[in-house]
C-alpha cells in the first residue's frame, strides 16, 4: 500500500511541476510623479488643451494611454502620453514638436535642451495591448529613440533620456 502511495505522490508531483503556472505577474513600479506645483500643472493643462498635436491624436482616436519603457514583459511606466508631450514642451518650450500617429506615436522634437547643448530628437512609441483574463489595456511602449546621430537601443538608456527630455516636470532633474 505504501508503495502505491509513493507512486501516486510522485505522479502528482510530476504533474504539478509540468503544469502551467497561473501566478500573478509581479507588480509594476509606480508611474513617474509630476512635481506638485500649481503653476506647472496649469502650464501643462494649458498645453494639453491648446496643442494641435494632442488635438490631432483625439481626431484619430488615439487615447491618452500610459507610456512605458522597457519591454512587454518588464514594463516601466512613465507618464500618460498627453502629460509626456506637455513635459517635453515645458522642458524645451522653444522647440518645435511634430507628432504623427498610426500604430503608435512618432514624435520629432527640434532643439531639445540637454546639458551639452540642443539636439533634435526622434522618439517612437508603438501601440500595444495587454490582455489579462477579461481585462484589456491599451498602452504605448518606447520602441526607438534617436538624439542627434546617437541611437538608443537599450530600454534603460531610453528611459533615462526620456526623463531628461521631460525634466522640467520632475523636481530632482529640473534643479540640476
Amino acid at each position: 500500500m505504501s508503495r502505491w502511495l509513493s507512486v501516486i505522490t510522485m505522479v502528482l508531483i510530476g504533474i504539478g511541476a509540468t503544469a502551467p503556472s497561473y501566478a500573478a505577474d509581479p507588480p509594476e513600479p509606480d508611474p513617474w510623479t509630476i512635481k506638485a506645483d500649481d503653476d506647472l500643472r496649469s502650464a501643462l493643462d494649458d498645453y494639453i488643451k491648446s496643442s494641435m498635436a494632442i488635438e490631432d491624436m483625439r481626431i484619430y482616436q488615439v487615447g491618452n494611454w500610459m507610456s512605458y519603457g522597457g519591454t512587454k514583459e518588464a514594463r516601466i511606466p512613465m507618464l500618460p502620453i498627453d502629460d509626456l508631450l506637455a513635459c517635453f514642451h515645458q522642458t524645451s518650450p522653444e522647440s518645435r514638436m511634430v507628432v504623427d500617429t498610426g500604430g503608435g506615436v512618432h514624435i520629432e522634437v527640434d532643439d531639445v535642451q540637454f546639458s551639452k547643448g540642443k539636439w533634435d530628437a526622434i522618439f517612437r512609441l508603438t501601440e500595444e495591448t495587454k490582455i489579462d483574463l477579461l481585462d484589456k489595456e491599451d498602452y504605448f511602449l518606447a520602441d526607438q529613440l534617436r538624439v542627434g546621430t546617437l541611437k538608443f537601443d537599450d530600454p534603460a538608456e531610453m528611459i533615462k533620456v526620456v526623463r531628461i527630455m521631460s525634466a522640467a516636470c520632475f523636481p530632482d532633474e529640473a534643479e540640476n
